[in-house]
């Protein structure tokens, strides 16, 4: 079974437009089998711990203008109404709209706690009453109280008391590290092997995304592997050991392809691939 590795923030609007999208493209697949397996990202990671309303953040002109960078032309407001009519017209609703700057960080645990303990299944489970929770009920998602609320809603029972324990802490901060390594720079970004897919694109797009990408055989060799393995960079025997967090001389390929980053580390004879999926108990 080949994994679709979707990259992805929770408090971002284009990362729920592209799980229905996704969704949808996957309905008429009939080829190899697939299983999509959701990984962290953060789009604002500079967010505080205690959540702060939306509507007092948007008025500061400072972050007005930084966020008309989304859509050059366009206003801020402009631009969250088109996001709104775009998730309407994604069955996303009727209400839309988050009402709060949460930090995203422990949702993904739950995320992530999700798929370690039920599969792709209950993930996708937990994360759509994540992302309903914030972006349609306009609740504040960094509350791990509303978390295990989710939690509990979605049929993780477990989930309350794992969170609550810390569960998926080492593992979210690892992933983060990982999906910078690798290049992933926008939310959503799809990973099948080799091949990347960047934005939130129509379902017939997607669709041929995947089965360009499962139909090319991927060997486990060429990516950064945060699992606590030491990796080898090129002849001068340079060794970072990436389960403890140090980036070292992968920094410059931040902001590249993952098929770059396959590239450049086979040309200086790296160790092995990639991440596995959290392991199951």
């Amino acid at each position: 079974m080949r994994h679709i590795e979707v990259w992805a923030d929770v408090v971002c609007a284009w990362a729920y437009i592209g799980k229905r999208r996704l969704a949808a493209a996957l309905e008429e697949w009939d080829g190899e089998p697939v299983e999509v397996v959701w990984r962290p990202f953060r789009i604002d990671p500079m967010a505080p711990a205690r959540a702060e309303p939306l509507q007092e953040v948007l008025r500061d002109p400072v972050v007005d203008a930084a966020l008309q960078g989304c859509a050059p032309g366009m206003t801020a407001a402009e631009n969250r109404a088109r996001v709104s009519e775009i998730a309407a017209a994604e069955g996303l609703g009727p209400r839309w709209g988050a009402a709060w700057r949460a930090s995203s960080h422990d949702a993904h645990r739950l995320v992530a706690l999700a798929y370690e303990q039920g599969g792709a299944a209950l993930q996708d489970a937990v994360l759509e009453g994540v992302l309903r929770a914030h972006f349609v009920e306009r609740r504040d998602i960094s509350l791990v109280s509303t978390l295990q609320e989710i939690a509990s809603a979605t049929g993780f029972a477990e989930g309350a008391r794992l969170l609550g324990g810390g569960g998926a802490e080492e593992y979210v901060r690892e992933a983060l590290l990982r999906g910078k390594a690798i290049g992933v720079t926008t939310s959503p970004t799809l990973v099948i092997g080799a091949e990347a897919l960047a934005g939130a694109h129509a379902p017939e797009v997607i669709a041929r995304f995947v089965a360009r990408a499962v139909a090319e055989p991927w060997r486990d060799e060429g990516l950064v592997d945060l699992d606590g393995v030491d990796v080898v960079l090129g002849e001068a025997g340079v060794r970072e050991c990436f389960a403890g967090g140090g980036i070292g001389a992968l920094s410059i390929m931040i902001g590249s392809s993952p098929r770059t980053v396959i590239r450049w580390m086979r040309a200086r004879g790296a160790g092995r691939a990639r991440v596995p999926p959290p392991r199951r108990r």
